[in-house]
């Protein structure tokens, strides 16, 4: 099929939007409620199926590769009795999704490396205590502003 290209805006850059919007209301939400909103991502996931089936973007095993970054944090998740949160993963299987397993990847790396620099931080200066629960997600937007920016 075809790609639509709208003066220089390309279906990528479409997409990136629609994933960077998805992020920074599961990262409000998360940050303010500590869990992420199962309906709003089982949306997302279900427009990424729709637009990749029917655009011919992504066929189900391309979709099914991104998924897999989430799939193991959602693993991890039961594994660990919910230390980490399942929402964390079903957000990495949106962006797997929508943008492949790459990107969802490297979105949780520099997450990762994000999350870890700033509670080391907040752990030394007694802003957090050791266990405490804290948000996750707005850590895989900035790891998803990172991967735009530099990968």
């Amino acid at each position: 099929m075809e790609e639509i290209i709208i003066g220089n805006i390309d279906n990528e850059q479409v997409i990136t939007a629609i994933v960077l919007l998805f992020l920074g209301i599961e990262a409000m939400v998360d940050y303010k409620k500590r869990t992420v909103s199962l309906w709003f991502c089982m949306g997302a996931l279900l427009a990424a199926l729709a637009f990749n089936l029917v655009s011919g973007r992504m066929g189900i095993a391309q979709m099914s590769a991104g998924c897999v970054t989430g799939a193991l944090i959602l693993l991890m998740s039961f594994i660990s009795k919910q230390k980490i949160g399942c929402g964390d993963g079903v957000v990495l299987a949106v962006i797997g999704m929508w943008l492949g397993g790459f990107v969802s990847f490297m979105t949780l790396v520099i997450g990762s490396t994000a999350a870890a620099a700033v509670l080391s931080v907040l752990l030394i200066t007694g802003r957090v205590k050791k266990g405490q629960q804290t948000a996750f997600v707005p850590f895989l937007l900035a790891g998803f502003v990172g991967v735009i920016a530099f990968v």
